[in-house]
């Protein structure tokens, strides 16, 4: 039987050379995402780094199970007191994260004695609080001889200085030092900086036991690989929205693929009929004749699995360098040929072309031996029973999705609109021998010519050539419309909402990192230049505060509070800090903005629905996150905070915020300690506003108007990995698509050569021959793009349903430029491929 289909294919490969293509391209794809996964794992280091140097790592909680916390609990100083006093420990390091910045670039500095691994290559340690030891970051960005001339490090004279911002404010240093990697201050200055612990190195390896006595469930006490987990790995994090991306990209080639294969693969079986009859009446049971069909799509399969490995040493590198400069991979991942990928890779479009091929093989079994005797160039019975039983409840099911999408939580609603959007394409696919003829009779009905009239009758006689043009361009219109309406909209609601609730003569001031409590104090200060101060709501009590000035914890950090003063009020005047961090409520997890009650003004003018802001002791819930939890005015509910601790708080509003992408606001003091030692994310203030950017400059940092929306830094975030992911799925299914469209607009015009025939022989010229092949291409693939925009609207009508619902701001952003680009582009691609067969099969002279 494999003898035979491999003859067969050797003279029917022009009507399955659109599936070969497509799984080609897929191996191709598959097996070079694989290559970058395996890449990309080994370039980020999963095993400890600094802290291999040291045997045992203490830390406070890491988190449970597959969801780590956002942030870890400081090491109580009490505890590294007791772990320290073990006579079985002969040395502990405290380790601390001091955050500077360089030319407007965050750094991570640490004391001299945490260097662990960290080798000193010239000069000595930093014994004075305005001393340095610089590796090649800080060094190369703008160290600077002293006044009277530069001197190497370690001969005479003074040592080079550098300029950086640090906790408590610009200064410049002496750099003492130099290493191979980091920037470290003596231990005194870095516990002046960073009084936070991050962790306690200790030594030696066999003290585990007892360190682990002494720290019970306070803390985790990592040894071997697990030290790993202690060490903050922002490219960890990004490799697993690398995963994510390319398994995004896996679902959509086997989505396209399949449904491009079974489209080739039905239209195959079409144009053989009387072949597969004659089979039949020689004796081909009906299982022989579905084998013979799957075994060609086996054959076909097997060789585009071979094409796609060697395809994919070309695609695999390209695919790297893109996750790389998206910031998903580090830069020092190298792609190179996997083994396992590329058995992975072609197997898995193996398996979608038989998927594919599945039920054009079940249709080419129900062929008759009569069939050997007709020749009628009507198709009849296309609409069959599966087509009815699966086409109508995916519509529904696809109806459904998006009606459930507009109330789901921002990550989830991407993948919501591809699933119903490939529900509908999937129902409007099975139902398109039935409904893409009426639509060609529509779009030709204003042609009165005779061509007008050929091209509504040759809809209706060839239903599977027309249905099978019209199926890719249903494809690419329908996931284009559906996905970029969906990502488009949503960045367009929450550049809306933030305009609604952020004061429009508001200063946003933000910085690379985080904003330190000498960064707030500078900026509080400096917006009262003129005498004023900066006035906050009224107190729980009635009274008026201020939060001009910070407050101190026992343990002498300084965060941002409100404080009484007796200075002059100038209700213009305002400066408040905001910190965000991920909560947990009722086990989903949100982005929340911790707000101090000054900087309410100035970023949550939003309408409130239900409750009030007066009492800002609580949560403050937008409107679309308040029906996700069922959560009303007056509730309690645990949140469980970034370090994992939990904290019962109370819903004391309810704000109109449409789609907005935060949802959650809390007051400062719920964020305030458990976002490591940070003073704010984000500063709204409004004041004197030449001095406040004079001080951010000064010290490195970013601002820009109220209306401004600012862009989440975590790469893995929704707001950035949507329109990536919006970049993968249609890239790959707009280049399945231009294939398939050509293959199957060049296979149905050579099909039709008889038919094109007696039209010369009828009186029709060359020209005119092309012309309305041409047409008839035009006319199928507007077609087409008809159901496509079909798709968008459902998407659009679920959008204007949940916006109906909400009463802040919502805006719908059609994506109708590259809509009409597309639709333009396949509609290029589907006349030049029939125009072109039609003059081959006619022949030079016709």
């Amino acid at each position: 039987m494999f003898r035979l289909a491999f003859a067969t294919l050797r003279d029917r490969w022009p009507s399955l050379a659109g599936a070969f293509v497509a799984l080609a391209l897929g191996a191709a794809l598959a097996i070079g995402a694989g290559a970058v996964l395996v890449a990309a794992d080994d370039a980020v280091d999963t095993g400890p780094a600094r802290y291999a140097a040291a045997p045992i790592i203490v830390t406070a909680p890491l988190g449970a199970g597959e969801e780590p916390y956002q942030h870890r609990a400081a090491v109580p100083e009490t505890l590294a007191a007791r772990v320290a006093a073990l006579p079985q420990v002969r040395r502990v390091v405290r380790d601390r994260a001091v955050t500077v910045r360089v030319d407007g670039v965050a750094l991570t500095a640490r004391p001299w004695s945490a260097r662990l691994r960290t080798r000193l290559l010239s000069g000595r340690a930093p014994s004075a609080p305005d001393e340095v030891v610089a590796g090649p970051d800080l060094a190369a960005a703008n160290t600077a001889p002293p006044s009277g001339g530069a001197t190497s490090l370690g001969g005479r004279g003074a040592d080079p200085t550098v300029a950086l911002v640090a906790a408590d404010g610009p200064r410049r240093l002496r750099v003492v030092g130099r290493v191979s990697a980091g920037v470290f201050f003596s231990d005194a200055q870095a516990a002046a900086l960073a009084p936070r612990v991050e962790a306690l190195a200790v030594w030696p390896r066999s003290a585990a036991p007892a360190v682990r006595k002494i720290v019970g469930d306070r803390g985790e006490v990592l040894t071997g690989s697990r030290r790993g987990l202690a060490e903050p790995s922002p490219e960890r994090d990004a490799l697993a929205g690398a995963g994510v991306l390319l398994s995004l990209m896996g679902m959509t080639l086997a989505f396209v693929a399949v449904f491009v294969t079974a489209s080739s693969f039905a239209f195959s079986v079409a144009l053989r009929r009387r072949e597969l009859g004659l089979l039949r009446a020689v004796g081909a049971t009906p299982r022989q004749v579905r084998r013979l069909v799957l075994r060609e799509a086996a054959l076909v399969g097997v060789a585009a699995g071979l094409a796609g490995a060697a395809l994919s040493l070309v695609i695999g590198p390209l695919l790297g360098r893109w996750i790389v400069a998206k910031g998903l991979a580090p830069r020092s991942m190298s792609v190179t040929p996997q083994p396992l990928a590329v058995v992975i890779g072609a197997g898995f479009m193996l398996l979608v072309g038989l998927c594919g091929a599945w039920l054009a093989a079940r249709r080419a079994a129900r062929v008759r031996p009569a069939e050997a005797l007709r020749d009628a160039a009507v198709d009849r019975g296309v609409m069959t029973v599966s087509r009815w039983l699966f086409g109508l409840p995916s519509l529904a099911g696809a109806v459904a999705l998006a009606l459930l999408n507009v109330e789901a939580e921002p990550e989830a609603q991407l993948p919501l609109a591809f699933a119903a959007a490939s529900l509908a394409i999937v129902g409007l696919g099975l139902l398109a021998p039935l409904i893409v003829p009426l639509l060609v009779r529509v779009l030709v009905s204003p042609v009165r010519s005779a061509g007008g009239l050929l091209i509504r009758q040759h809809a209706r006689a060839g239903v599977r050539r027309t249905a099978s043009t019209a199926a890719p361009v249903l494809v690419a219109i329908g996931l284009t419309g559906a996905l970029a309406t969906m990502v488009n909209s949503l960045s367009a609601s929450d550049a809306a909402s933030t305009r609604a609730r952020v004061a429009p003569d508001a200063l946003v001031i933000t910085a690379d990192g985080d904003l330190s409590a000498a960064d707030l104090a500078a900026l509080r200060a400096t917006a009262r230049l003129d005498g004023a101060t900066a006035t906050a709501p009224a107190s729980r009590d009635g009274a008026t505060t201020t939060a001009a000035t910070p407050t101190t914890r026992r343990d002498g950090a300084t965060r941002g509070g409100v404080l009484p003063t007796a200075a002059t009020v100038a209700p213009r005047a305002l400066v408040g800090a905001t910190l965000e961090g991920d909560m947990h409520l009722r086990g989903t997890l949100f982005r929340a903005v911790a707000a101090e009650r000054a900087a309410l003004p100035l970023m949550l003018r939003t309408r409130v629905l239900r409750g009030s802001l007066e009492r800002f002791d609580g949560i403050v819930l937008g409107e679309l996150t308040a029906k996700q939890l069922g959560l009303r005015v007056g509730e309690r509910v645990g949140a469980r905070l970034p370090d994992g601790k939990v904290r019962a708080l109370s819903v004391v509003a309810i704000v109109a915020d449409g789609f907005g992408s935060v949802g959650l606001f809390v007051p400062y003091e719920v964020l305030a300690g458990h976002v490591n030692d940070r003073a704010a994310t984000v500063v709204y203030a409004r004041g004197n506003e030449p001095a406040l950017r004079a001080v951010a400059k000064q010290r490195g940092l970013a601002i820009t108007g109220g209306t401004a929306t600012r862009k989440v830094a975590d790469v893995t975030d929704s707001s950035n990995m949507n329109p990536l992911a919006l970049q993968v799925i249609l890239g790959v299914a707009i280049l399945y698509v231009a294939i398939a469209l050509a293959a199957t607009a060049a296979t149905g015009t050579v099909a039709r050569a008889g038919e094109l025939a007696l039209l010369r022989l009828a009186g029709a010229t060359r020209g005119d021959v092309v012309r309305l092949v041409a047409a008839e291409a035009l006319a199928v693939t507007l077609a087409g793009g008809l159901l496509g925009c079909a798709i968008t609207a459902l998407i659009v009508t679920g959008l204007q349903r949940g916006a109906a619902a909400l009463e802040g701001p919502v805006a719908i952003a059609l994506p109708w430029a590259l809509i009409a680009a597309l639709t333009a582009a396949f509609a290029a691609i589907s006349v030049s491929a029939s125009s072109i067969a039609a003059r081959r099969v006619m022949g030079p002279t016709g």
